[in-house]
């Protein structure tokens, strides 16, 4: 509240991304104290430019918020942000980097299986493109990984599904691909976002996987 109180005071409408380049400033002086406070608030930010396609600024954030966390006791904390730093830099072409750093976290005992599910979805993406068949196996462990969590959350597991329909399809295995974008929607639903952003893109990937199969209607 504060971060969007204080970086849009202002009478002159703001974009997102202007208010989000203020906030760096605000947390800068802010959280000077508190390492953990200023690298989630980082880890945010360095989300919100990777969704938008700003690697390079991404990165830097997500960046500054792993050494910040080098020494800290929230484990917890330090596993995400080093997950969605492994995550841009996959998108950056630095797979080998991504899936050395993801897969520490994966493998950490103390990982919660949600968090695991998650970075292990993570590789799926980075792996689509280059190595489908491998980004394939991620996203099958990522579902055995979160179903050991005795209250998985739909919308992860659409989102999982949702990545591992993606690698299917690149991979040519059309039919579960197909199975697997009609489940991603499907947990969409009871998640409560089947007419979100993210059901939106598995719908459009779903209708190109029906055309290139021969079902353009």
């Amino acid at each position: 509240n504060v971060l969007i109180t204080e970086s849009a005071g202002t009478d002159k409408p703001v974009t997102i991304t202007q208010m989000l380049e203020r906030s760096e400033a605000v947390i800068n002086a802010e959280f000077v104290g508190n390492a953990e406070h200023r690298a989630a608030v980082l880890d945010m930010l360095g989300n919100y430019y990777r969704t938008i396609g700003d690697l390079e600024r991404g990165k830097s954030l997500l960046q500054d918020a792993v050494e910040l966390l080098k020494k800290s006791p929230d484990a917890d904390l330090r596993r995400k942000t080093t997950c969605d730093y492994g995550a841009t830099l996959g998108l950056m072409h630095g797979q080998a980097a991504a899936t050395q750093m993801i897969q520490g976290v994966v493998f950490d005992r103390d990982t919660h299986p949600a968090q695991a599910a998650e970075c292990l979805a993570y590789l799926t993406d980075t792996l689509g493109d280059t190595d489908p068949e491998a980004a394939v196996r991620y996203g099958e462990l990522a579902l055995r990984r979160l179903h050991t969590d005795p209250r998985p959350s739909p919308f992860l597991e659409a989102s999982i599904l949702a990545s591992l329909a993606d690698a299917e399809r690149a991979a040519g295995h059309s039919d579960a691909a197909a199975r697997d974008f009609r489940k991603a929607l499907d947990y969409y639903e009871r998640a409560g976002r089947g007419r979100g952003a993210d059901a939106i893109v598995v719908r459009n990937n779903f209708a190109v996987l029906s055309d290139a199969t021969g079902n353009p209607k």
